[in-house]
């Protein structure tokens, strides 16, 4: 299961010069794949991932892993799809914000 301290530690050990994508893991846990775009996750299995956070966005970082709204926003549609996924096993569930 998702926690959100996990996610806190995992956005700020991002390095935001260069593009990332964060999925959620079949185990529960965020992985910020970094210098990467959507597409170089594809042939993952993954339960959800969220858009490229892009270079010089400020979505990733110590400074994001404080933004409570943004994490709160990761959270909110991580808990969703883990549900999604504990229910009936789907993966790589569409994230209707990305």
């Amino acid at each position: 299961m998702p926690t959100i301290e996990q996610l806190e530690q995992t956005i700020a050990n991002g390095d935001d010069s260069v593009n990332n994508v964060l999925i959620l893991k079949l185990s529960g846990e965020f992985e910020l794949i970094q210098g990467a775009g959507a597409g170089a996750v594809s042939h993952l299995n993954y339960i959800t991932r969220w858009g490229t956070f892009d270079a010089g966005n400020d979505y990733v970082g110590k400074d994001a892993s404080k933004d409570k709204k943004h994490i709160k926003k990761i959270m909110d549609w991580a808990e969703e799809a883990w549900n999604k996924y504990s229910k009936n096993g789907h993966t790589k569930i569409q994230n209707p914000t990305s």
